[in-house]
């Protein structure tokens, strides 16, 4: 099966996580969306969309590319993946926020695997805005790759059913 990992990344923590899943997953594609063109999901059996939140949003660019080809998207099997340093229901409200219904009921995997903070990639507005709410200036990693683990496993599983 071929499969697409399309995602967007400010930071590196959604790109990171992308080329995770590819790597585990024969026969995938990684394309980000803010350096290709290449947006024609007709020749991949799978798709997984990944983001990465800033500001309580995802890129526009994703937003975009689910508006344009949620029809598309919802005749493919779709896993989704959510990029955010919030945990239990306020990382479950950015989910919600950042893909529509339709295609969180179609997904075959969902996984919500953490987030990072890494100031060095961040500018100076990002980085106060992140001391302030945070009250750290140091680096933090909360991605779960136990749950990147299951949620590869069950894209490469034909029968996975959520």
């Amino acid at each position: 099966m071929k499969t697409a990992v399309i995602y967007c990344s400010k930071h590196g923590t959604a790109h990171k996580t992308a080329v995770y899943i590819s790597n585990a997953i024969p026969d995938s594609e990684l394309i980000e969306l803010s350096t290709s063109k290449k947006t024609d999901f007709r020749h991949y059996d799978r798709v997984i969309l990944g983001a990465s939140v800033h500001m309580g949003q995802i890129n526009r660019r994703m937003k975009a590319l689910i508006q344009h080809h949620e029809s598309l998207l919802l005749e493919k099997r779709i896993g989704l993946f959510l990029c955010c340093m919030h945990e239990d229901m306020e990382a479950q409200l950015q989910f919600e926020n950042a893909f529509p219904e339709s295609l969180r009921e179609h997904a075959s995997a969902i996984v919500l695997p953490g987030g990072e903070l890494i100031f060095s990639k961040m500018n100076m507005f990002e980085k106060m805005i992140v001391r302030r709410v945070t009250g750290s200036g140091d680096d933090q990693s909360t991605l779960n790759y136990q749950a990147l683990d299951t949620f590869i496993q069950a894209m490469k599983s034909e029968a996975y059913q959520r």
